[in-house]
């Protein structure tokens, strides 16, 4: 760390101080413990601003009751993690420092993770849309094609033959069960069903679309 000219002449008492205001001042929770002694060493103002049931003074049984792993971090290690803590969620991270000595930061993230719960609920919305686009298309075209069919079948009863009549009806029939099939594949996205893990023809499967 770079220390100007200005405090060059400051004895490490004094450096140490400086330190430990700037630990004070910070807006995030810090708290140094000794999982040995079972001791709070150093706690800042944020640290209680964020868990005020610990105020005034912070217990290592209580820090523990709201941080159970805080203990088992092994010397090079860190342990992120995150709490739900009055309705809010805290995000924290756990660093194992010199003299077996253990390092907690906290930080209240409720306004982030609900900014990331946004996010993904309108990625959810917008991956839906591609989705139900596709299902439209692919229903949409066996129906359209029933549709021009019995159409062109209605405007000529009278003139087409039977075998005609009986070719346009069989052109809708496996039309329906296009869609029959289509409708069946949705149904298993939200239900269990019987898989046919027999071998198939490729060739036979494709045609189904």
């Amino acid at each position: 760390m770079h220390v100007s000219s200005k405090h060059r002449g400051l004895g490490a008492e004094s450096i140490e101080w400086t330190f430990a205001e700037v630990l004070r001042n910070l807006d995030i929770g810090i708290l140094i413990l000794d999982p040995h002694g079972e001791t709070i060493l150093f706690y800042n103002p944020a640290f209680l601003r964020i868990l005020p049931a610990l105020a005034p003074k912070p217990s290592y049984l209580g820090v523990l009751s709201l941080f159970p792993d805080i203990a088992s971090v092994e010397p090079g290690d860190s342990r992120p993690g995150t709490i739900h803590y009055n309705k809010r969620i805290l995000g924290y991270t756990v660093y194992p420092v010199a003299r077996d000595k253990h390092c907690l930061f906290v930080q209240d993230i409720t306004h982030k993770s609900r900014l990331e719960s946004i996010a993904q609920a309108v990625n959810t919305m917008d991956n839906l849309g591609f989705i139900f686009s596709g299902i439209r298309h692919e229903i949409g075209n066996p129906l359209n094609s029933i549709k021009m069919t019995a159409s062109v079948l209605r405007r000529n009863l009278e003139q087409f033959s039977s075998t005609t009549i009986a070719e346009y009806i069989d052109r809708i029939y496996h039309e329906t069960l296009r869609m029959e099939y289509l409708l069946k594949s949705l149904r298993s996205f939200s239900m269990f069903d019987k898989v046919d893990n027999r071998p198939q023809s490729l060739n036979h499967f494709l045609g189904r679309f």
